[in-house]
């Protein structure tokens, strides 16, 4: 593990790739004949392995450190090699910390009451924050909500725009404002928001806003010029159509087995043998205006149109048919 981890970098892809090759924790038995251990190792677990003296041969007792009567398994080279490495990352993941601006720490939670924890991704020079759902963090994604994972500016933005909204002093600024923020609840049905103000009734003030996330991937818009409508347009392929028929035969009817609460989405994917994530970007497709799938099941749409491309669209039809294009509702 320590070489391992040098050579990886990080302990985020340690922890993956032990996972990858199923490595366990070892079993143990103690002393009141109770078993513990064979489990996958946490991302925790792994910080305390690396930074355990207790195999360079050292015994940590009351906050100090003495020499053991144990024999050394890692040599010191490599012990401070990991510790020095160690040391660097905290310090670089401290510094990110204090300096983003994640104010809905300790307030958000995903629908089904994990707390979303910031988190943050690199690209080249650029950063990306998030807020990821804890269950995800924790290696135990069947227990997270219906957002696992939402960029921080798109969420907080939403928040503090719904927030100042009660606000009659609309000049207020913005860390005055999220003063007034006290949970945040994030979900496929949008926020509900729970503030520091009062009713009439003296009862916490709570917000409920239609929000969604963006896309993760954008979608491209068809920009008609001024001879399309003398030109015909080519229909969609007659592969895609064959892969949308069955696909929304499914989405129908996995619904209405989620709506008659005859299974949930863990059942789904454990019976369908698929992950979560492909069972809801199917369902979304049960979700989509009537006279878009008329339009595909008659292959009046485009070519280019198919099973990914109807999937994951807004909630609300007109929306649906602007990001596809047809704005003006002719299909």
């Amino acid at each position: 593990m320590f070489r391992r981890y040098l050579e990886i970098g990080s302990v985020t892809r340690l922890h993956a790739s032990l996972r990858a090759a199923g490595e366990i924790s070892p079993v143990r038995i103690n002393g009141k004949g109770r078993t513990f251990g064979g489990v996958p190792f946490s991302r925790g677990n792994l910080y305390g392995i690396l930074s355990n003296s207790v195999y360079i041969g050292r015994i940590v007792h009351r906050g100090r450190d003495y020499d053991g009567q144990h024999a050394p398994i890692i040599d010191d080279t490599l012990w401070q090699a990991v510790r020095e490495k160690l040391a660097k990352q905290t310090v670089r993941k401290s510094k990110s910390s204090t300096s983003s601006d994640s104010f809905l720490t300790g307030k958000l939670y995903d629908d089904a009451g994990n707390r979303m924890s910031p988190n943050w991704t690199a690209k080249g020079t650029r950063r990306y924050r998030y807020y990821v759902s804890q269950a995800l963090l924790q290696d135990t994604p069947d227990k997270a909500g219906s957002i696992r994972r939402v960029p921080a500016q798109s969420i907080e933005d939403a928040v503090i725009a719904a927030v100042a909204h009660l606000e009659q002093d609309q000049s207020r600024e913005a860390k005055a404002i999220v003063s007034l923020i006290g949970r945040v609840m994030i979900g496929n049905a949008g926020l509900t928001i729970t503030t520091t103000l009062q009713d009439q009734t003296g009862k916490s003030l709570i917000i409920h806003n239609p929000w969604q996330p963006e896309p993760s991937r954008r979608r491209r818009e068809i920009i008609p010029c001024e001879r399309s409508a003398s030109v015909a347009t080519r229909p969609m392929r007659t592969e895609a159509h064959a892969r949308l028929l069955p696909a929304l035969a499914r989405a129908h009817a996995w619904l209405d087995e989620l709506i008659r609460e005859k299974v949930t989405l863990a059942d789904l994917a454990h019976r369908e043998n698929l992950t979560a994530a492909t069972i809801r970007n199917t369902l979304s497709l049960a979700f989509v205006a009537p006279d878009i799938i008329a339009a595909a099941l008659e292959r009046r749409l485009p070519r280019g149109f198919g099973r990914s491309r109807l999937a994951n669209l807004p909630v609300d039809w007109s929306r649906q048919r602007t990001v596809l294009g047809f704005p003006d509702n002719r299909l």
